[in-house]
């Protein structure tokens, strides 16, 4: 073969060569509309085995150089399942449909969280109840919510009238400080008897926090502070009942239900019936062993948001006739010896509060916020021959400010509270009466490195108007030694105002005299 027939060979072999690769194939890709096909760009269109590819334009048009080593073309775009279609040899267009859209089946994550914790976030030594744990209890009222949990103990402080209190590093409840929601609550006249008056259903959780507690909520927290969370409009059921019924001849009934009203504002509202009728006694001394009540509650709640403000309103009100003593005394009769002897408290409780708070969206970690909280108490109450009467009106606002210094590892809360009581009380012939007025002050700093340490430190000045200044100091220091080792330092001092008479019932189900020889000062450890 002379050279010239060997070069016109290979010429021809690389032409057809070039014209075999430069040879297109064109398309459409199309996505199915409801009624005809639309076209869809930006899908991924390459050969199979390959990394030979391209995308379609706006209109949906490509373009691709043709192989025939790989005839096999893949079109492929988020949202649909990857199609593959054969190309013939002589074929130089191709139209195509993608209309199997790509659908995930539904992913649930779930994780069985424990009903009764102590949060390792928290720097103050908390112990919360979720409303999973509540169930578990075989009834009621918030002072038989603790029967499964051993954070706080629970006892009758008086068996006869069926007064509870509860126990907090060996120190009664009276040094507990009571909070509804961080609103400080059944105090002065509710401290004997205000744990029975929070129904279960009403609860979704309960935080425990032994010894002192933040200065943002008052002074008087000293062996610890129970706030109570309640069912709120966003996140409870739509309608929830609830009946109960004993062998004791214990009723109770607890409705909840909720309706929103535009995507802002949503109200609720919790209503419970109880009654114990059915009188025993077992131990045959002549005294009931549990007191006979009827209890009326309910509860009315607002809530409304927006991007900025945010505000709770609410309505409470309450009313219990309570009745002890010998199983053959007369309510009706008149109360003297020949009747025998017998208890009865005729309670009636009115709240309301309200809680406002704005977001400062341009800084974070900043808002202002302004809790307010109205109570009237009247109880009418008799003890054997004496009767005893109390009255209790009672203001209590905190105004808060929170922001940050130098950076969101730095924050502090700073702010003005003033807690107003007017009580009077008639025990036979004596009179007392007093009005307690407490302006106040408070800063608190916290600084968390968002791993291991977390430190509160905090002062409040508050001024009585019967013992004048004092100040609070508290401090919390939490450090993570571990995943699983969390280290806890608390200290402080708390301080509250007595109630003589109303925190001691069983010292008027006597007939002794009480003589007040000086006036009681302000208690404080």
């Amino acid at each position: 073969m002379t050279t010239k027939t060997i070069l016109l060979s290979i010429l021809s072999g690389l032409l057809i060569q070039t014209l075999a690769v430069s040879q297109q194939l064109t398309g459409l890709v199309f996505e199915q509309g409801t009624e005809k096909p639309l076209p869809l760009p930006g899908v991924n269109i390459y050969w199979s085995g390959t990394q030979i590819g391209t995308t379609s334009d706006e209109n949906g048009q490509f373009s691709l150089a043709i192989n025939k080593q790989h005839p096999y073309l893949v079109f492929s775009f988020v949202g649909y399942k990857n199609d593959t279609v054969k190309v013939s040899r002589n074929q130089v267009s191709i139209s195509h449909v993608l209309n199997q859209n790509l659908t995930l089946d539904e992913v649930v994550v779930a994780q069985r969280a424990k009903t009764n914790f102590v949060s390792r976030m928290s720097t103050v030594n908390a112990v919360t109840i979720t409303s999973g744990e509540l169930t578990k209890a075989a009834c009621c009222n918030l002072s038989e919510s603790f029967e499964t949990s051993a954070s706080v103990d629970v006892s009758y402080s008086d068996a006869v009238t069926g007064a509870k209190q509860i126990e907090m590093l060996g120190l009664s409840g009276i040094y507990t400080q009571m909070m509804g929601e961080n609103i400080p609550n059944l105090r002065g006249l509710a401290t004997s008897f205000g744990l029975s008056w929070v129904p279960g259903s009403w609860m979704s959780s309960i935080q425990v926090s032994k010894g002192t507690s933040t200065i943002i909520n008052g002074y008087e927290s000293i062996s610890g502070q129970i706030n109570v969370t309640y069912k709120n409009p966003i996140d409870s059921e739509k309608l929830f009942v609830n009946l109960f019924q004993n062998q004791m001849g214990r009723s109770e009934v607890n409705v909840n239900a909720k309706v929103a009203l535009n995507k802002r504002l949503r109200t609720m509202v919790l209503a419970h019936v109880s009654n114990q009728s059915v009188s025993h006694d077992n131990n045959k001394d002549s005294f009931l062993d549990e007191p006979l009540y009827t209890q009326y509650n309910v509860f009315n709640r607002w809530d409304y948001d927006s991007e900025n403000i945010e505000f709770q309103f609410g309505l409470k009100a309450m009313s219990e006739d309570r009745r002890g003593g010998q199983h053959h005394f007369k309510k009706n009769l008149p109360r003297d010896t020949a009747n025998g002897y017998g208890i009865g408290l005729k309670t009636n409780r009115y709240e309301t509060f309200l809680k406002t708070g704005y977001i400062f969206s341009q800084r974070p970690q900043t808002s202002v916020g302004f809790q307010q909280q109205l109570v009237y108490h009247k109880l009418d109450a008799y003890f054997g021959l004496q009767d005893y009467t109390a009255d209790q009106f009672s203001y209590y606002g905190n105004l808060l400010f929170q922001s940050y210094l130098f950076d969101t590892r730095h924050t502090y809360t700073t702010g003005l509270s003033l807690v107003y009581d007017h009580y009077e009380e008639q025990l036979s012939d004596s009179v007392f009466g007093r009005i307690e007025q407490v302006p106040g002050a408070f800063f608190q700093y916290t600084y968390s490195d968002g791993q291991k340490l977390n430190i509160i430190l905090g002062m409040r000045a508050d001024h009585h108007n019967e013992f004048g200044l004092f100040f609070t100091p508290r401090f919390h220091l939490k450090y993570n030694l571990s995943a699983k080792t969390t280290m806890r330092l608390s200290a402080g001092k708390g301080y509250r105002s007595a109630n003589v008479l109303a925190e001691n019932t069983s010292l008027l189900a006597s007939s002794k005299r009480v003589v007040f020889r000086n006036t009681p000062r302000l208690e404080n450890a």
